[in-house]
């Protein structure tokens, strides 16, 4: 019996769980479809809705996930929180704004955000890189996320973006 009818079979029998997305990953990377209700079952579960989106994502997928599903915005806290844990504590994050922006030649938007690490107060991060409105849903998924290693004033947050979003332009 081949590995991937083994995953298969795993997928259709088992209730959907972290292990569920992991067979999806590995059968999108055989070339094999999933079945759509299991797609819609694993997307329903608030826990498995990012990582199954972004394996959809990459292996070119995401027209599986409904739009209701696709949150860019909570997508993009889930990267920031991933790269700040590392970090130390981090709390209270805050979203601030879009910001459409070139990179890589082709038009982007990117998620800015405030948040607190381990005390320090009103640092800012942006994350990115998604499709703009009205485009296809895709993302690029290469932990492009960039933010203050200090407080960053209400007054100076807008430049401060404006500076970070150039920064990683050169990545």
């Amino acid at each position: 019996m081949n590995l991937c009818y083994q995953v298969q079979q795993l997928l259709d029998r088992t209730k959907v769980d972290l292990a569920s997305v992991e067979a999806a990953g590995y059968l999108l990377s055989k070339g094999k479809s999933l079945p759509k209700k299991k797609v819609q079952q694993m997307l329903r579960d608030p826990y498995l809705r990012v990582p199954l989106i972004r394996e959809l994502n990459r292996y070119n997928q995401l027209d599986l996930v409904k739009g209701r599903y696709f949150s860019p915005e909570h997508i993009a806290r889930i990267m920031l929180l991933e790269k700040l844990t590392k970090e130390g504590v981090v709390s209270n994050v805050q979203f601030v704004r879009e910001a459409d922006v070139l990179f890589r030649s082709e038009p982007q938007r990117a998620y800015i955000f405030t948040f607190d690490l381990d005390g320090d107060r009103s640092r800012l991060a942006v994350v990115g890189f998604f499709s703009p409105e009205g485009k296809e849903s895709t993302f690029l998924d290469e932990g492009l996320v960039n933010f203050t290693l200090y407080t960053i004033t209400r007054r100076r947050q807008a430049r401060k973006a404006e500076q970070l979003l150039e920064e990683m332009k050169d990545w």
